[in-house]
C-alpha cells in the first residue's frame, strides 16, 4: 500500500482499523481472524498493511513493532494496541470508540 492510498483511505473512513504485521510475525496471524471479526461490525473499515510491502507506511505511522493496532476515527489516531495485549483490550477500544 502506497502511504498516498493509505492518507486517501484514513480520510475517506469514518472508522477505520489498521493491522501492521509483518508475515513473519506469528502472534499477528494468530490473532488476524480475531481482529477481522472484532472490525467488521459497528461501522469500522478493517485494513491490513504488510509492513514488508509498506515500510514507509509504517515510517509515517511510527510503527516499530508488530503486531500494531491503530484505530482511527475521523481521521485521527485515537487507540494504538501493539506488541504484546489481549483480545479483551481490542474489544474495549473497539466498544469505547464505537
Amino acid at each position: 500500500m502506497e502511504l498516498s492510498d493509505f492518507d486517501d483511505l484514513r480520510q475517506d473512513s469514518p472508522r477505520l482499523a489498521v493491522w501492521l504485521t509483518r508475515p513473519a510475525c506469528g502472534p499477528a496471524n494468530a490473532l488476524l481472524p480475531f481482529i477481522e471479526q472484532t472490525f467488521s461490525q459497528d461501522g469500522w473499515r478493517f485494513v491490513e498493511v504488510d509492513l514488508n510491502d509498506s515500510p514507509e507506511v509504517g515510517g509515517q505511522l511510527l510503527v516499530f513493532a508488530t503486531p500494531t493496532l491503530l484505530l482511527f476515527v475521523d481521521g485521527q489516531e485515537k487507540q494504538r494496541l501493539s506488541r504484546i495485549f489481549t483480545r479483551d483490550a481490542v474489544v474495549q477500544a473497539r466498544e469505547r470508540l464505537s
